[in-house]
Order: C-alpha cells, then sequence, then structure tokens
C-alpha cells in the first residue's frame, strides 16, 4: 500500500505499490533504447506508451505518480504503439470520449495486414 493516503485516491490501484523508477526505467520496457539517454519530460508520450502496454499494476501507479491524468489519456487517444485491447481497456476505465487512434477502422485494417493474429 502506497504511504501516503492522499496520493491513494488518484491512483487506479490504490490497493497495490508504486514501482521505482528502476523498475521502470529497465529491459522490461526498453528493449530497443539507450535507457540513460530518456528524459521523463520529453520522452513521456513514448515511456507512457510502453508502461500501458507492458506494465502491471505497480507500473501502473507509479505512471499515474509521474504524469498527469489528462497526458496519460491524450497519449491513449494520440498513440499507435498500443494495442487496441490496451486502448480499449483504458477507455473503458477512464472513460473516455471521442476517437482513439488505434480504435478507428483505418488503422485496425493496417494492423490486420501487418500481424494477422
Amino acid at each position: 500500500m502506497p504511504k501516503n493516503t492522499n496520493l491513494t485516491r488518484f491512483l487506479p490501484y490504490p490497493t497495490f505499490g508504486i514501482a521505482s523508477d528502476e523498475e521502470i526505467f529497465s529491459k522490461h520496457f526498453f528493449w530497443d533504447v539507450k535507457i540513460n539517454e530518456l528524459d521523463k519530460k520529453k520522452d513521456a508520450h513514448f515511456i507512457i506508451s510502453r508502461v500501458l502496454e507492458y506494465g502491471d499494476v505497480e507500473h501502473i501507479n507509479w505512471l499515474f505518480t509521474n504524469y498527469q491524468k489528462k497526458q496519460i489519456i491524450q497519449v491513449i487517444r494520440t498513440s499507435k504503439n498500443i494495442s487496441p485491447k490496451v486502448a480499449n481497456f483504458w477507455k473503458l476505465l477512464l472513460n473516455i470520449k471521442g476517437k482513439i487512434r488505434c480504435l478507428e477502422p483505418q488503422y485496425l485494417k493496417m494492423r490486420e495486414k501487418i500481424w494477422p493474429h
């Protein structure tokens, strides 16, 4: 359980812990880039996309402690790197209205051509 009880009301999973920066900035999420060159602010879209796609509850709690909810929602709306399953999950959980790029029909068709499974 996170120590700061005021913070827990803003976390999607308040009864779980929060991952450390070392857990986030690891090869688990960033196997294809130089981790020491990542910047939380400049690379926020990339970091948020990866953690949403591959993270578990402690990693998601880390996201919500390091980034604003509206910034996370914006990444969900615009990212091409989030799977439709993950985008749909967050759309429902965060009650996101409007378009989500990776759920649009033309994106789903393109994805089917690249990976038909």
